[in-house]
């Protein structure tokens, strides 16, 4: 027993090595979760790296490349029978203690590559959305109860999964997602980027971000813009990201008279900048695990307008920090929306108290330390001291 504890001790003189595995490191809330993780991590104690199945994704030259490793795996279209051996090749060469997979994308390759390789900790987090494919669903739950921890980002989330997947609720650990405040913050010079995308100076900017796709249905937004636009308010409405519904969206505010207010910027690597110019911020999702983005609009001391779904309560706080809306309701948003227009105070006062509860609950510190204690729990169940 004395010289396994002394094996042991020998073994984490090293760095404790965690890997995290991604689809692609494409604009999605999850995947810049793992970059701010990656990029904040305790380099005295860990040594962290992402493999991507799918390379060139968006958020990768976000990625520390001094502070974390990158490696991708050329996944094909579809399934590909040659990537959990190339997973296993990976994972015997860089050795990780720790492999963290995410989201269903990346789960079975992994727990089958990690467990061939005999990594000592398997992790698994879902961020947001959930499987409803009946074989996907048992798949999950089998494969769940491989791993050392699974992780969600909201109560509420947690709480869907359990009930869906049939998992043990008491099994799914919450961290939620964190933002970076110093990075996110108001008070910066904003005229250039507004001169940018051609508004002026007296111009209310209600914005969003997000991935063009169905599930974060801009298209709400568009509709109730178009009857504030109707109201002859000054207000232009600008929305960053891009997808597959761009130009369904482009025409729906061409149809309601409204395009040429709206700002299509595609996709944007200065979301700080983006966000600095907005005055009201809104997200119009039919499903969320923990939005990044609400986040961050909170971190730059932006009012905030969202769909009342997934763990969107657990950040926004109903009339204080912003306003909730029930999903798909058009009046409803309208309504709020006219509110904060018409009440430049109002939109300070929320905004002030939004950011000031990113930084008291959701500061990006916060995750991380939350992470790296988890990780080291994990890992001391399976081989002892750390």
């Amino acid at each position: 027993m004395a010289l396994k504890k002394q094996v042991r001790a020998v073994r984490f003189m090293r760095k404790i090595r965690v890997m995290h595995l991604v689809h692609q490191l494409g604009s999605g809330g999850a995947e810049n979760g793992v970059v701010n993780l990656a990029n904040h991590m305790d380099i005295e104690r860990f040594e962290t790296s992402i493999c991507a199945f799918v390379g060139n994704g968006s958020l990768t030259s976000r990625l520390d490349l001094e502070r974390a490793a990158l490696f991708e795996m050329g996944k094909g279209d579809g399934n590909d029978i040659r990537l959990p051996a190339k997973l296993f090749g990976l994972f015997k060469r860089w050795r990780p203690d720790i492999v963290h997979t995410h989201a269903w994308g990346t789960l079975c390759e992994g727990f089958l590559a990690g467990k061939a390789a005999n990594v000592s900790v398997l992790v698994h987090g879902e961020h947001g959305t959930i499987q409803e494919r009946r074989r996907n669903m048992l798949v999950q739950k089998i494969v769940w109860g491989l791993a050392d921890q699974v992780l969600s980002v909201s109560r509420v989330h947690a709480r869907k999964l359990s009930e869906s997947i049939g998992f043990p609720l008491n099994k799914i650990e919450v961290i939620a997602n964190g933002v970076d405040s110093d990075l996110f913050r108001s008070g910066n010079d904003i005229r250039p980027i507004r001169d940018e995308m051609n508004l002026r100076p007296d111009d209310i900017v209600l914005g969003t971000v997000g991935r063009l796709v169905p599930v974060k249905n801009q298209r709400l937004l568009i509709r109730s813009f178009a009857g504030l636009i109707r109201d002859d308010f000054k207000v232009k409405l600008v929305v960053a990201g891009d997808g597959p519904l761009r130009e369904e969206l482009e025409n729906e505010a061409k149809e309601r008279g409204c395009l040429t207010d709206v700002r299509f910027l595609g996709r944007r690597s200065d979301i700080p900048a983006v966000m600095a110019a907005m005055d009201i911020f809104a997200l119009t999702s039919v499903s969320e695990g923990m939005s990044n983005t609400i986040l961050e609009a909170m971190g730059s001391g932006l009012p905030v307008v969202a769909t009342d779904v997934g763990g969107t309560p657990e950040l926004v706080v109903n009339k204080e920090t912003g306003f909730l809306v029930p999903s798909d309701n058009v009046d409803a948003l309208t309504d709020v929306l006219i509110n904060l227009i018409d009440n430049p105070a109002l939109r300070l006062q929320m905004g002030h108290a939004g950011r000031e509860r990113v930084k008291r609950k959701f500061s990006l510190r916060a995750m991380v330390g939350n992470y790296e204690r988890l990780y080291l729990r994990c890992l001391r169940k399976k081989v002892g001291n750390v």
